[in-house]
């Protein structure tokens, strides 16, 4: 390590510090999604749209899951960016991926201040199981990664949604050169 600390104060991390795989670690798992949102949750073998999964141009690596119950439906994608300005290249992506969500019918609400950088957006779900109710998402950069989560049905009801957005920053830090510290 160099022990150099980026504008922001972020560490800025070299070549040898990119996380070329995300690991399952920086993912929320059925269990916790149904400690929090209630009901059983399991893998959804029908995936999901491209722009709630797709890796994002430049991503070193990416990750993402499709959770469902029988009224709820969670997509967390996950990616980690290469090189000595990580941070600055998640933070970035952040407009990238929020734009991408915008062209499949998502609407910005706002900046939640999560993170170095984020945006929540929200559409009408037209998901199984959640067709009709607010899917809400949001995309965050932290530690050099980003996230893109969203919610409907069960999984993006008031306090549910913000417990399970908190919970999915702290995972984030898995996909961080450095870890969770």
């Amino acid at each position: 390590e160099d022990g150099h600390d980026g504008e922001d104060g972020h560490h800025e991390d070299d070549e040898h510090g990119t996380v070329t795989d995300v690991p399952l670690a920086a993912l929320l798992d059925a269990g916790t999604v149904g400690a929090l949102a209630g009901g059983t949750w399991a893998t959804d073998a029908k995936g999901a749209e491209a722009c709630l999964t797709g890796a994002p141009d430049g991503a070193a690596a990416s990750r993402s899951a499709v959770l469902v119950s029988d009224d709820g439906r969670l997509v967390q994608s996950v990616s980690t960016w290469p090189g000595p300005r990580a941070a600055g290249r998640a933070k970035v992506a952040v407009g990238a991926l929020a734009a991408e969500l915008v062209a499949c019918g998502f609407t910005e609400a706002g900046d939640p201040r999560l993170g170095d950088a984020s945006t929540a957006l929200e559409r009408t779900s037209g998901t199984d199981g959640a067709a009709g109710t607010t899917e809400r998402a949001v995309v965050i950069a932290a530690e050099g990664a980003t996230m893109v989560l969203t919610g409907a049905g069960t999984a993006g009801a008031e306090g549910v949604w913000e417990s399970l957005s908190d919970v999915a920053m702290g995972t984030l830090c898995a996909a961080g050169a450095h870890g969770c510290h």
